[in-house]
């Protein structure tokens, strides 16, 4: 928006130097003939120079509105993209805390089950566990900022699985051993996960008020 007005100003002091240098270079019978002219005409060329400036002001209004609106349109644009995914990233959230609710209900009883019973839990512990790991790569999230480790949440699923397997290979009479390591491992990884989860919901919000609060101007 600035450089087509900042090259017309310079035009128009570039016309005006012109003019003045022309000025000086006439002779004295040139610039009366010129004021005579120019005072016989005064009416024709006062129309003319209202109808140049209207024009004018008309086109940097134009310029200037076209683009504000191309502004607004790309931020309109900006603001629904970031929308769009902090609403993807909401879902994934959601997806990700149904997989591990469901993960850590698996222990629920699983002293008491049959052989058979048992190895049907830990191939769901496996298959969560398998769903849980491919949402959230851990090999490609670094370290934030604010502690949170990914290799801690990921030693902690696996940490579970493995208690989880330790007492079904045991069934139908499990280890009191086994089983505490199984509450242990249970109480980490719920620890690490509502760490997770937290942080990825203050992401979301921050994201939020992010694109509230983009100007659309």
């Amino acid at each position: 928006m600035r450089k087509p007005i900042l090259n017309f100003l310079l035009f128009l002091s570039v016309a005006t130097l012109g003019l003045v240098i022309f000025w000086f270079e006439l002779t004295p019978v040139e610039r009366k003939w010129i004021e005579c002219f120019i005072y016989e005409y005064r009416s024709i060329i006062s129309a003319l120079a209202t109808i140049f400036l209207v024009s004018i002001l008309t086109l940097v209004t134009t310029v200037i509105a076209d683009r504000n609106a191309d502004r607004r349109e790309h931020n309109n644009r900006s603001t629904q993209a970031q929308l769009k995914l902090s609403e993807f990233r909401q879902d994934w959230i959601n997806e990700i805390r149904k997989d591990l609710s469901k993960l850590l209900a698996l222990d629920s009883g699983l002293k008491k089950l049959a052989k058979k019973d048992g190895n049907a839990k830990l191939d769901e512990a496996k298959r969560l566990d398998a769903r849980i790991r491919l949402r959230l790569h851990f090999k490609d999230r670094p370290d934030a900022d604010d502690g949170f480790q990914p290799k801690d949440l990921d030693h902690a699923l696996n940490s579970f699985v493995i208690a989880i397997e330790s007492v079904v290979l045991e069934l139908p009479v499990a280890k009191e051993e086994s089983l505490k390591h199984l509450t242990e491992a249970r109480e980490e990884l719920m620890s690490k996960a509502n760490g997770f989860l937290k942080r990825e919901w203050e992401e979301l919000k921050y994201r939020l008020r992010r694109a509230d609060r983009k100007p659309f101007l």
